[in-house]
């Protein structure tokens, strides 16, 4: 076949569009030809392509002012890219980056750096490797957070609990004597929850980590401690 210069122009030198164009003498049933040979190509590319390989601890535990830095490494045969997303809202946590760290074009890790704080009620997020033909793998750990204040402890786990759907666990806390509140955040007057100071007699609470109370001299007339006259 005869195959013109305005053909193998039109074709770009694709072999099957300028066959078919000169075998019709149609340079548009060529373009077709070559249009839908791309397309198999494409459908072939994406049939084979793997998506990428992420991996993360499944566990990420955080404390209440404690920093936090949790690493993600991704792997893929083409160029990719790592997106932390919130499964909650839309920004990342307050006091927070979260940015590739290390490593080149198959291979590379990524850093999340939290510094929890005290209205860190509920999170729950993921990340998700991207390669370059939209292939996507998600990794979704477990968030374990403990939001005890003053270093509190916070209540061990049980053995059977997972976050449930929202892979998310709140711990709650066990405030020694000189604390109060839901998160061990507020002086517990000891003038008040404690054996306080005899009636008559000054009470002055011990600001915390201190405990209990410091009791004035007692009534005239009487003698003791303050606590007991």
């Amino acid at each position: 076949l005869k195959i013109s210069d305005e053909v193998r122009g039109a074709c770009g030198g694709n072999t099957a569009c300028m066959f078919d164009a000169a075998a019709t003498n149609d340079t548009a049933v060529g373009l077709d030809s070559m249009k839908t040979n791309q397309m198999l190509e494409e459908e072939r590319n994406l049939a084979s392509n793997v998506p990428p390989n992420i991996n993360g601890d499944p566990r990420l535990n955080a404390s209440l002012g404690i920093l936090v830095i949790y690493n993600i490494v991704a792997e893929d045969m083409d160029a990719f890219n790592v997106t932390f997303v919130p499964v909650n809202g839309t920004q990342l946590p307050k006091n927070s980056t979260f940015s590739k760290t290390s490593g080149g074009f198959n291979s590379s890790t990524y850093t999340l750096s939290w510094m929890p704080v005290a209205d860190d009620m509920r999170l729950s997020f993921q990340f998700v490797a991207t390669d370059s033909k939209n292939a996507i793998s998600i990794h979704h750990p477990l968030v374990t957070y403990c939001p005890c204040a003053n270093g509190q402890p916070c209540v061990p786990l049980g053995p059977d609990e997972d976050g449930g759907e929202s892979l998310f666990i709140r711990q709650s806390c066990t405030c020694d004597i000189a604390y109060s509140g839901e998160i061990c955040d507020t002086d517990r007057d000891g003038c008040i929850s404690g054996a306080g100071c005899y009636a008559g007699t000054n009470c002055t609470d011990n600001p915390a980590p201190a405990s209990g109370a410091t009791c004035g001299p007692c009534p005239r007339g009487l003698t003791g401690d303050g606590e007991m006259c």
